[in-house]
């Protein structure tokens, strides 16, 4: 891919050098002998890791399971890893410099209702104790609803394209980011 995800490993530990609190989930491939096989979905904390979705070979060995190409989607396993990340437990106060990393916000994880509340919740206005720091994909034929409506809102920052040329480049232009909207 283009680094999305070596981006945010990055830009987490310079914020919690930084003082942030980071919490949340990203995404990984998953390879065998060189070969992708699925995407894991990892708690930044790196204590939990479930499969997002797998290379099926048989469509049907796997029954009510959403496909994407040759993989299959596993929701259960995503949303018992990712959405209680996305849960900011009550001692959480404002000035306390929490960060919430959601990678991504992606055609897989969005089979997911769940998921698709939460993320909703989030870029709600509610959210007033914590930065979000998202991944979306670039826009394509068939656009995510609600990637277009977090792309098209006023109140995010959207970084364009993360490329190997210019993934360091921006790192400090999204930490300078994360840390006004917390000032």
């Amino acid at each position: 891919g283009s680094g999305k995800t070596t981006l945010i490993t990055k830009l987490v530990q310079i914020l919690k050098e930084k003082g942030f609190r980071p919490q949340g989930f990203y995404t990984e491939e998953r390879r065998v002998n060189r070969e992708r096989v699925g995407f894991d979905v990892v708690t930044l904390d790196g204590l939990k890791r479930g499969s997002l979705a797998s290379v099926c070979s048989v469509r049907n060995t796997i029954k009510n399971k959403p496909m994407i190409g040759k993989y299959t989607v596993d929701i259960d396993e995503f949303e018992n890893i990712a959405l209680p990340t996305l849960q900011f437990s009550s001692d959480v106060k404002d000035g306390s410099k929490s960060l919430l990393v959601v990678d991504e916000i992606g055609k897989m994880e969005l089979f997911s209702k769940k998921f698709e509340s939460a993320v909703r919740e989030l870029f709600s206005g509610k959210n007033v104790v914590c930065a979000v720091l998202a991944t979306i994909p670039t826009a394509k034929q068939r656009p995510l609803a609600i990637v277009e409506e977090i792309r098209n809102d006023k109140t995010v920052k959207v970084f364009q394209v993360v490329t190997k040329a210019n993934r360091d480049f921006i790192v400090d232009e999204i930490c300078e980011s994360i840390e006004s909207c917390l000032k």
